[in-house]
């Protein structure tokens, strides 16, 4: 059985690196929902190819209340949300398949460098 996944982010006026994180994460996700709570609204090219995703533009509340929205927002989208910044990427090796998803929830470690977020 294929579980779906989801990325979902929040942003504040982010145009110059949300592309070049949703390519990094495409290996991974089937679709994307972004939250943008900036006042520019702009993300020329946000979309990568034909990978379905909604931009959606909101006021900033607080993070935990922007997070939640953002979390409303996808809950319908697949069976699972990855969470990662707008200015981070991940590296996937070429060949990678993404294994059978069975559990309620995963936890992935963000290394910069020495730094394991």
């Amino acid at each position: 059985m294929n579980q779906t996944v989801c990325l979902n982010m929040i942003v504040k006026d982010e145009a110059p690196v949300i592309r070049r994180c949703l390519e990094s994460v495409r290996p991974l996700i089937d679709s994307w929902v972004v939250l943008d709570t900036g006042v520019d609204g702009r993300h020329p090219g946000c979309r990568p190819g034909s990978l379905p995703g909604a931009l959606h533009q909101s006021t900033f509340k607080g993070f935990d209340a922007s997070r939640s929205e953002a979390i409303e927002l996808a809950r319908t989208e697949a069976d699972y949300v990855l969470f990662i910044d707008a200015d981070d990427l991940m590296e996937v090796r070429a060949g990678f398949r993404m294994p059978e998803l069975t559990h309620d929830a995963y936890q992935i470690a963000l290394h910069d460098g020495p730094v394991v977020h």
